[in-house]
């Protein structure tokens, strides 16, 4: 190479003095930025944590709006005072329950089948019980709601019977449960009854549930009924059932209490 396109010695110095300088330069304001700009913004996330984010917010709706509690086909569908069914549905799925009863009733088949579980469990510890009344249509629920009507009045008829369209025995899903005497049937005096007490211990371990709680009525819309259970299947009467003491309205966060 020709001394001509040789770099100077001096000339080398000051470049790399330059590149230095402007090295420092770059760190000092990057740590700056970091320090200062960008202390307390959120970091950048990724494209799809973005996007599960976004799903998760997108699927979050009220209990009101959650279609499990609404739709009829639902173990969870609820019916109360604030949420009637229609006056023609009947579930599609309902059997005639294989145990003891009062006459023929039906359930759901899911439920039927929880039923007799739990009866023959109750019978291989002594206790006998009774299947008192299970589903019913909206004409029978006319007939029943006039005939507590005729004998309390309404006001109290309606502490104890629903409304056609609002009892929980037209989902199919719900069932009153008496011991063999009959003695204490449609009476609160079967919560002291070996019976009744069986039923509040292992219910919930069969997928049923105490319905209508003492000291809850305002928020059920019904007195204490310690022969009412509902059926919603094993693992979510179990949760239930380990919230001490709440309703249904209360442990799903639905509407209850009176007519609106």
């Amino acid at each position: 190479m020709s001394n001509k396109n040789r770099m100077k010695p001096g000339l080398m110095v000051v470049l790399l003095a330059i590149v230095a300088s402007l090295v420092s330069v770059g760190m000092y304001l990057f740590r700056e930025y970091t320090e200062d700009d960008y202390a307390g913004r959120p970091p950048v996330l990724a494209s799809s944590e973005e996007e599960t984010i976004q799903e998760v917010e997108e699927v979050e709706v009220s209990a009101e709006d959650d279609p499990r509690f609404k739709d009829t086909e639902s173990i969870l569908v609820i019916v109360n005072k604030k949420h009637p069914l229609a006056a023609d549905y009947e579930p599609s799925d309902l059997v005639q329950v294989s145990v003891a009863s009062n006459g023929v009733q039906m359930m759901r088949k899911e439920a039927a089948d929880a039923l007799a579980e739990m009866f023959n469990a109750a019978s291989q510890e002594g206790i006998t019980l009774v299947a008192g009344s299970c589903y019913r249509s909206y004409a029978t629920q006319v007939d029943t709601y006039n005939y507590w009507a005729s004998l309390y009045g309404q006001a109290e008829a309606e502490r104890v019977s629903a409304r056609a369209g609002y009892s929980e025995h037209q989902t199919g899903l719900a069932i009153d449960i008496s011991d063999s005497s009959g003695a204490t049937y449609l009476s609160q005096a079967f919560s002291n009854t070996a019976e009744g007490q069986w039923l509040y211990a292992h219910a919930h371990e069969y997928g049923f549930v105490l319905r209508y709680i003492e000291g809850k009525e305002d928020i059920t819309g019904y007195m204490y009924e310690p022969w009412h259970f509902r059926y919603l299947g094993k693992e979510m009467a179990k949760e239930v059932h380990g919230q001490n003491g709440l309703t249904l309205e209360e442990y799903f966060g639905i509407d209850g209490g009176e007519y609106e």
